[in-house]
């Protein structure tokens, strides 16, 4: 038996022409993906969301409502992005890392895999924050800052 591969993209989202959106992946209401973007298999972009131009969302990454991922972003498999998160433009967010609502991973930022950026948290700039770490609710990561790995901060 053949499995059959679908694309769903609701007839109000905005897709560019030259984006890529892989198999089984969704893009909801109002969403927009931007030139040259890629959508990995089984990805979701939720109501609203934005993904900038050639910004890379990875197979089973969630982009939640109203979130918006920068340009030339990386978010990697199995990431979950909370509704209202900003990704800023250029940087990364690891494998299986969650972003929580109103987050702000600024420009540049890098976050590791299995890391927890809680509600309304703040990553500057070029900050990194290592593997398997926490930033607490509303806490900020100044600029250029390192979290090690396996840290809570805030």
């Amino acid at each position: 038996m053949r499995r059959a591969y679908r694309v769903f993209i609701h007839p109000t989202a905005s897709v560019h022409e030259t984006a890529f959106v892989g198999w089984d992946a969704v893009v909801n209401q109002g969403a927009t993906v931007g030139k040259g973007a890629t959508i990995g298999y089984w990805a979701k972009i939720v109501d609203g969301a934005k993904v900038n131009e050639n910004a890379e969302v990875n197979p089973n990454a969630v982009v939640g409502q109203g979130a918006t991922v920068g340009i030339g972003a990386h978010i990697m498999h199995d990431v979950k992005i909370e509704a209202g998160a900003e990704i800023g433009d250029g940087a990364y967010v690891g494998h299986k890392a969650r972003v929580g609502r109103g987050a702000k991973i600024g420009v540049g930022a890098h976050v590791e895999g299995d890391a927890t950026i809680e509600d309304n948290a703040t990553i500057g700039a070029g900050a990194k924050i290592g593997w398997g770490s926490t930033v607490r609710a509303g806490a900020t990561v100044p600029a250029g800052a390192t979290v090690a790995e396996e840290t809570v901060f805030g």
